[in-house]
Formats: structure tokens, C-alpha cells, sequence
């Protein structure tokens, strides 16, 4: 068995003894944009790195970063928005947990 810690995309069974391989894409496939209720979805990392997203939604790593900057910082896409796949959404609601665009 593989006894490492697990990274980001990694997860260990209960008993620690089995390591395996997370497919964000596939959850992004069959549990957001599957599910009828999301249209377009991306995962990234806290740098700004894409983990996965659904089709034809091309979200950078510069966008990404200042998405996750929002989530120390709100003021910025409170006042003007933000800008992800090229596309400007504006912040609805934010707080400490979740950023609504």
C-alpha cells in the first residue's frame, strides 16, 4: 500500500491502507453540469490552477486567482464584478463562505 500524504486530488479509504484517485472532471461532468441545474462549472485550486471545468468554459488562472482573492476580499467584485471564461458577472451576495455572480 501507499502510505503518502494524500495531495489535493488524492483521497485514503477509512483504514488509511488504499489510496485513491479523485477525478474532478468526472464530478464536474456527472454531478454539477449532470445534474441539469448547473450550465457551466469549474474547479480550481487556491492558486489559481484548473482542475477541471465543463466544456467551452475556459476559465484562466489570472480569473481564478481573483476569485479566490474574493473569498479574503469581497470589495472587489462587490464593486465591479468579475470576470470569469471572459464573461462579466456581478457579485449578488458575498460572505464568508460563498460568492454568489
Amino acid at each position: 500500500p501507499d502510505h503518502r500524504k494524500p495531495t489535493t486530488q488524492q483521497l485514503f479509504c477509512a483504514d488509511q491502507t488504499s489510496l485513491y484517485k479523485m477525478s474532478w472532471q468526472a464530478y464536474v461532468d456527472t454531478n454539477l453540469v449532470g445534474s441539469k441545474c448547473v450550465t457551466k462549472a469549474a474547479i480550481v485550486g487556491l492558486d489559481g490552477n484548473k482542475w477541471a471545468g465543463s466544456s467551452g468554459f475556459n476559465v484562466t488562472a489570472d480569473e481564478a486567482k481573483k476569485l479566490v482573492a474574493a473569498f479574503k476580499d469581497a470589495s472587489a467584485i462587490r464593486a465591479g464584478g468579475l470576470v470569469l471564461a471572459g464573461q462579466k458577472y456581478f457579485a449578488l451576495k458575498t460572505d464568508d463562505r460563498s460568492s454568489y455572480v
